[in-house]
């Protein structure tokens, strides 16, 4: 949140070029009420901008660090897919040895799967390595 000057109240406002004797009288004049409201609305929103403040500071804090695990995560990320490519691709030469060891660009040169989750991995990978999947 910016650094923004602190509101005053009406009452304080005229109450500084005015001396002190007649604080009770500017008081009466704009309505005792009025001015004790305004002071506990004021003091209220004190309060939500302290607790505004902390929320923000709080989650400032928590997006730093997450942040900062994302950074660590994001090269480990980038190993793995490479050795799940190179895997992958290891894979599908040994699955093919009448092509002399190279990899098919057909749908049958993808790794038969046995469990829903098997095809859920195969996916993700193929997907993430830019393949298709027929």
């Amino acid at each position: 949140m910016e650094a923004q000057e602190d509101p005053a109240l009406l009452y304080d406002i005229i109450c500084r070029s005015a001396p002190p004797v007649e604080h009770n009288e500017i008081k009466r004049v704009l309505g005792s009420s009025l001015v004790e409201e305004n002071q506990d609305l004021m003091n209220e929103l004190e309060a939500l901008t302290d607790i505004l403040n902390m929320y923000e500071q709080e989650t400032g804090e928590i997006k730093q660090s997450k942040s900062r695990s994302h950074a660590f995560l994001l090269p480990d990320r980038d190993r793995l897919l490479g050795n799940i490519k190179f895997f992958v691709e290891n894979i599908q030469r040994a699955g093919t040895p009448q092509l002399g060891g190279r990899p098919r660009s057909t749908p049958q040169a993808y790794i038969p799967c046995s469990t829903p989750r098997e095809q859920q991995v195969i996916e993700y990978v193929t997907h993430e390595l830019g393949r298709e999947r027929a």
